[in-house]
């Protein structure tokens, strides 16, 4: 599963962030890293294509000679309020030495991304073959690209590290010259068990406690593990908008769901879970407006603070005092037939409890 990186932001007078930079990003060690369009245009149509640089400038007063992987772009995810994160792979490929003179500023060797704006349910095969490409519903985006720059490692060919240097964002609309678009449905969940999250571009995630009901339908085997300190959870996407939508997805299993925790002071909680190796089949469904489909079974244990777990298990652990916590789960969808594009899905909280032991 792709996740994304928060960009850093300064803090702003009365303790509040500054909005994010645009265009350049904070200066580190005299490098300073820039996301622009190449053509300079900010309003896209579907069937246009976007076009982004990122450009290098030294702005010490000394000479920058940094031995550096070139950026590759990987994949696109979209996460909440229209972020654009340009995923980056650090490992690989070949290094490209930067040299740049005080006041100079350069484009990045391999530093380009750009893709066509298609509009959700109009992916063609003749299109979908054509990638990279972007499927958004018209609104305002903003692109960013946390890790540009991987610093390789000397005894290591496959293996680099992220300079500190990033980009400010680059913000975008999409613009509707559809007749009929995809538009967000107004209805609302019925069953109010399923605690749903942010849209994003037309999905929502969500979460429903396991009720005795559905314990009893699980697989024997998975039956038996389950501990009396253990939440389990399904996590669920839906569409809200108004057109059909076909959607790629990992399914994902009870050893390898990712969670959110927050305790009651805001504070994030990590879960220690077993790394699995191996690629996850995709599933495919169309969904109709409105239709929700599980994709994944969720299982959360907690521990005394300072314990350690037992040899041999699997199960995702929350090692934290007793206290109010909140879960969330994050998965990642695609459209299906458009690969390196994927949207960030987090549920909504829902609330739990560890009582003193």
């Amino acid at each position: 599963m792709l996740g994304t990186v928060q960009a850093e932001t300064p803090v702003a007078q009365a303790g509040k962030p500054a909005p994010p930079r645009v265009g350049w990003g904070e200066p580190k060690d005299g490098l300073q890293i820039g996301l622009f369009p190449q053509s300079g245009q900010k309003t896209f149509r579907y069937g246009d294509a976007i076009a982004l640089v990122m450009r290098a400038r030294n702005v010490g007063k000394t000479p920058l000679a940094l031995n550096v992987k070139a950026p590759n772009v990987s994949s696109v995810t979209l996460g909440e309020n229209g972020t654009l994160v340009l995923q980056t792979l650090g490992g690989g490929g070949s290094s490209v030495l930067l040299r740049i003179a005080p006041g100079e500023t350069q484009d990045l060797p391999g530093g380009h991304y750009s893709a066509q704006i298609l509009a959700p349910g109009e992916i063609q095969e003749r299109v979908a073959k054509a990638d990279p490409a972007l499927a958004l519903l018209p609104g305002k985006y903003q692109v960013e690209c946390s890790f540009p720059l991987w610093m390789p490692d000397q005894n290591d060919p496959n293996r680099a590290t992220a300079h500190r240097a990033k980009p400010g964002i680059f913000a975008f609309t999409v613009q509707n010259d559809r007749a009929n678009p995809p538009a967000i449905h107004a209805d609302k969940e019925a069953d109010d068990s399923f605690i749903w999250g942010a849209t994003v571009n037309g999905l929502q995630g969500g979460l429903r406690r396991l009720t005795d009901r559905d314990l009893a339908e699980l697989p024997e085997g998975v039956r038996k593990e389950i501990a009396k300190d253990e939440i389990l959870t399904r996590f669920y996407v839906r569409n809200v908008t108004d057109k059909p939508i076909r959607l790629s997805y990992h399914n994902f299993t009870d050893y390898d769901a990712s969670f959110w925790i927050k305790d009651a002071q805001g504070n994030d909680h990590p879960v220690r879970s077993t790394f699995f190796t191996g690629v996850r089949a995709l599933s495919q469904q169309t969904l109709q407006p409105g239709e929700k489909i599980a994709a994944g079974l969720g299982r959360l244990q907690w521990i005394p603070q300072e314990t350690l777990p037992a040899e041999g298990a699997f199960t995702p652990l929350l090692a934290a005092k007793p206290g109010q916590y909140t879960l969330r789960v994050i998965s990642s969808v695609r459209f299906t037939d458009l690969n390196h594009f994927d949207m960030v899905l987090v549920s909504g909280a829902m609330p739990f409890t560890i009582p003193p032991q």
